[in-house]
């Protein structure tokens, strides 16, 4: 390693630990990210690839942000292998390791289908217990009845992918769950009977080509939900041995997958959409992750336009040749904006395809004005738009409380952002409103 790639921090540079590390392991702060590979540093968290804990650590102080291996005086208990570890301790090395630092706890999976399951499960129990949890209190109904619902999409999963049930078995086995519990995070309010989906508003977009510095791509959104939802939110890396691509994904405890990119530069990101009762279909969400296994823009608009989905839902994609698109879903099929520029795709939660805007109810009031406002700020700083200024672009709050940067109106807040960027094969990911929000790096 050169000099120049060492770590620093305001004291000067950070000293390698003198215990080798395994590849594999893992630890962030705000202002650094960190790529398997690299040697592990003295005064951060330090992980295992599975989140197993390869050193003991202690937790320090609150004012301090940073966990400390123990000395062989101090480390009095004898080795534990890393393959039989408790899920306590697994689910204590991924939240202590984030205590004190504002970012989502990281999770890291490799291996078969059933392998990732088992490690996302024994990795993040606690949270998974607490999002079924919130699923039951905002559903009205008990594990029972939303296992009974959950499991009817099982033949519709199966036939979009075998692996992901398998996946959900090592998730429930992991979490200490049964397999209906680890399907309800796999269709949430889909679960107990066809009801209207809850409308929140997200700002997302695509740029690429002419609007931006060097013709670099990107996509991202501010992911805009109730405050509760913060609580469950994990960023999921995960590494398959079956030739699937590596991704990074930020999701929910126990879900398999939401927004965020892959090893080809394959990105995307959503939009609540109204006015459509649920239907027979797939949720939204195995569907996102399916988009994840695909090496281009062009396949993932295909495989919305093979299978029908359950509710309304708007997607932005990008990949790493720099195709941009939008997808605007309905449960009877689907509809492709191609906005004012080749270059942009801009979105918030109301319906702008001449197929599909005759179904926009207004729903949302301050959709329309968000979506004006975004297009004013990208055309302001068209040909000079770089990372750093889509970041400002998300802390916009013209419109407050229903800004870009939302601030409850409606009950909702921008509790996450994420921007990928193709070219460095980094996920951007924000948690915490935009304005005041901390950014952290992950290399896909």
């Amino acid at each position: 390693m050169r000099p120049e790639d060492v770590p620093r921090t305001a004291a000067g540079p950070l000293q390698p630990l003198a215990e080798p590390y395994p590849v594999g392991c893992t630890f962030a702060t705000p202002a650094m990210s960190w790529a398997p590979g690299q040697p592990a540093y003295a005064g951060l968290p330090i992980t295992g690839p599975r989140g197993y804990i390869w050193s003991r650590v202690r937790a320090l102080p609150p004012r301090h942000s940073a966990h400390q291996p123990l000395g062989p005086e101090q480390d009095t208990n004898p080795p534990l292998s890393p393959w039989r570890l408790h899920t306590a301790s697994l689910a204590f090395s991924i939240l202590s390791r984030d205590a004190f630092l504002n970012r989502f706890p990281l999770v890291e999976a490799a291996g078969s289908a059933y392998d990732m399951g088992y490690a996302h499960g024994a990795q993040a129990a606690p949270l998974i217990e607490r999002y079924l949890g919130h699923i039951e209190k905002t559903t009205g109904r008990n594990r029972t009845a939303l296992g009974a619902g959950a499991l009817t999409y099982v033949p519709r999963i199966n036939a979009l992918s075998p692996a992901y049930l398998e996946e959900v078995r090592g998730l429930a086995d992991g979490a200490g769950l049964s397999f209906e519990e680890a399907m309800i995070c796999q269709v949430r309010g889909a679960a107990p009977l066809p009801m209207a989906p809850s409308i929140d508003g997200c700002t997302a977009f695509a740029i690429t080509g002419q609007g931006t510095v060097a013709g670099r791509t990107y996509a991202g959104q501010n992911q805009d939900l109730g405050p509760e939802f913060s609580d469950f939110g994990i960023v999921l890396h995960l590494v398959p041995n079956d030739g699937r691509p590596r991704v990074v994904t930020f999701t929910f405890a126990g879900q398999l997958g939401y927004m965020g990119m892959n090893e080809h530069g394959v990105a995307h990101f959503s939009n609540g959409l109204g006015n459509a009762p649920w239907q027979p279909g797939l949720t939204h969400y195995p569907l996102k992750r399916r988009c994840f296994e695909l090496r281009n823009v062009a396949e993932c608009v295909d495989l919305l336009r093979r299978y029908r989905t359950s509710s309304a839902g708007n997607m932005v994609f990008c990949d790493g040749a720099g195709a941009i698109a939008d997808v605007e879903i309905r449960p009877h099929g689907i509809a492709v904006y191609d906005d004012e520029h080749p270059c942009r795709r801009l979105h918030t939660n109301h319906y702008v395809t001449a197929e599909f805007a005759p179904h926009e109810d207004g729903n949302t009031p301050d959709s329309a004005p968000r979506l004006d406002r975004l297009r004013a700020l990208v055309a302001a700083s068209w040909g000079d738009i770089t990372l750093e200024r889509l970041k400002q672009i998300l802390a916009d709050h013209e419109g407050d409380p229903g800004a870009i940067c939302r601030h409850g109106a409606g009950g909702s807040y921008s509790i996450a952002g994420y921007i990928a960027d193709p070219s460095a094969g980094v996920l951007h990911v924000r948690r915490g409103l935009g304005c005041s929000g901390t950014w952290t790096e992950y290399i896909v």
